[in-house]
């Protein structure tokens, strides 16, 4: 677990460039490479209960940033998936 703000801010961060370079790649039809990406979350996630009280509402703007971020690489996905299978 990360034991505290900072830590955690800089794992979302890291996890936050990873879903835009691959939301690059995927326009680029390049190579798609998010391995670990789930269990990296999941920990961020988890890690969140363990800071006080401020420093978790903190970080919430932060994560719910990069959900958005996952939804909508998702939707992109989804639609190149669709326009290939065609």
């Amino acid at each position: 677990m990360m034991t505290d703000k900072a830590e955690l801010l800089t794992e979302l961060s890291d996890i936050a460039s990873a879903v835009s370079e691959a939301r690059r790649s995927l326009e680029g039809d390049d190579l798609i490479v998010l391995e670990g990406i789930d269990s990296r979350v999941e920990k961020s996630c988890r890690s969140v209960v363990d800071l006080p009280p401020d420093d978790a509402l903190a970080v919430r703007p932060i994560l719910n940033s990069l959900l958005d971020d996952l939804k909508d690489f998702s939707e992109e996905l989804q639609t190149k998936v669709r326009t290939l299978s065609a």
